[in-house]
């Protein structure tokens, strides 16, 4: 395993690279008054093949998780609309 310098030099270099989808996601978020995690979670729900286990450390995170059920209809509108 590299050192801390190169390891943290990749993450940087693959988060520069998921930025843009990371932008778009905040965008969604903020236009239909949901997180960034809440929409990244819905995506991935609504994908139909995949069922994301998030994590949470407080209810705080717990209650974010959540919220990215029952959104219901403006999710599914959110996403025909996307270009996820």
């Amino acid at each position: 395993m590299g050192s801390w310098k190169q390891l943290n030099y990749r993450s940087a270099k693959s988060l520069s690279k998921i930025e843009p989808l990371i932008n778009q996601l905040k965008q969604l978020g903020e236009k239909y008054h949901k997180t960034t995690v809440q929409v990244a979670l819905n995506w991935l729900i609504a994908q139909g093949n995949v069922i994301p286990i998030p994590g949470a450390k407080n209810s705080r995170q717990a209650y974010e998780n959540a919220g990215a059920m029952g959104a219901g209809y403006l999710l599914q509108k959110m996403w025909s609309n996307s270009v996820c």
